[in-house]
């Protein structure tokens, strides 16, 4: 499979400085005594860890032939694994 390039060159840009922002949210929600606060920040920890693999992802897919790919993700997930 061919890979283009999108036509929107600032969107991975805006996403680079709206994931550290969530990210600091999450210890204020987590601490705050009400259910629905401590659940938000289980829903932005969700779509933060989600948004850095799939960054992770294609910059592994971008920096490894082909060949190598496979090792390249297992090795990716094992880092994951061990850090969470």
């Amino acid at each position: 499979m061919l890979k283009t390039k999108s036509k929107n060159e600032s969107a991975g840009l805006l996403l680079l400085f709206v994931i550290p922002i969530l990210t600091a949210l999450i210890p204020i929600l987590a601490l705050l005594p009400t259910i629905w606060f401590i659940l938000l920040g289980v829903l932005i920890w969700g779509l933060v860890m989600d948004a850095h693999e799939t960054i992770m992802r294609a910059a592994i897919a971008d920096i490894t032939p082909i060949s190598k790919r496979g090792t390249g993700y297992g090795i990716l997930r094992l880092f994951m694994g061990l850090l969470h």
